[in-house]
């Protein structure tokens, strides 16, 4: 479906008319973690097949693209939240409402993440500007937040106590490992940085709600569902 559903879709959009096609793929493609903040001119490293699916819907677009004049315009977010979020992030999300004591006080990875309103606002921003024509774009909040910080904004958006205490990250992946969570791990105390400056130059964009506003507002909409 990800990727021959979007090609069927985006050639079907062609044979109609369609001047422009925005793909929203998935900064996976670049990969699940990051030394340096990943860009648009980072080279692709899925590791799971759903990202895997994205990059081969992204090659065939391009290549669809370049046949007919479509002009097509690729989207990689990192993870996105907001009210209704499934997930991973709704687990957590889960996981701060318990108020259960969490072992990640020495945690001090930074993650980019964005907020489904700021997402939509760029998404637009790729429709109507004509710079976007025929660009891949990485896009995020402008702020990196680490897993305890992030704990602690949801907590308190929802009224409950944040409960965390330090454990080695070793020991941790060890416990992980034996319950087969290592790539939840990861995904929740590793590094995943991007650099959405080019998108934000290229299309002038600013996102229209602050990290702090966008998390308070899913840990509140959680708190009374």
């Amino acid at each position: 479906v990800n990727t021959h559903g979007t090609l069927h879709l985006a050639a079907t959009a062609a044979k109609c008319g369609v001047k422009r096609f925005v793909y929203l793929s998935s900064i996976g493609v670049n990969g699940n973690c990051s030394t340096i903040p990943f860009t648009e001119t980072s080279p692709p490293s899925p590791i799971e097949a759903y990202a895997q699916s994205k990059l081969e819907a992204e090659e065939g677009l391009r290549k669809l693209g370049d046949e007919s004049g479509l002009e097509v315009v690729i989207v990689r977010p990192p993870l996105v939240y907001g009210p209704n979020c499934p997930g991973n992030f709704f687990a957590l999300l889960k996981l701060v409402q318990s108020a259960f004591p969490l072992p990640f006080a020495a945690i001090k990875n930074k993650r980019s993440l964005i907020g489904v309103d700021n997402l939509v606002d760029f998404l637009a921003h790729c429709i109507d500007k004509p710079e976007a024509a025929n660009k891949t774009f990485i896009i995020s909040d402008d702020a990196d937040i680490s897993t305890p910080d992030l704990i602690r904004v949801l907590a308190k958006a929802m009224n409950r106590p944040c409960l965390l205490f330090p454990a080695p990250y070793d020991w941790l992946l060890l416990l992980a490992k034996a319950i087969g969570r290592a790539s939840a791990l990861e995904k929740l105390c590793g590094d995943l940085q991007v650099d959405s400056s080019f998108a934000r130059n290229t299309l002038n964009w600013t996102q229209p709600i602050s990290q702090g506003q966008g998390l308070a507002e899913v840990g509140r909409w959680f708190a009374s569902t």
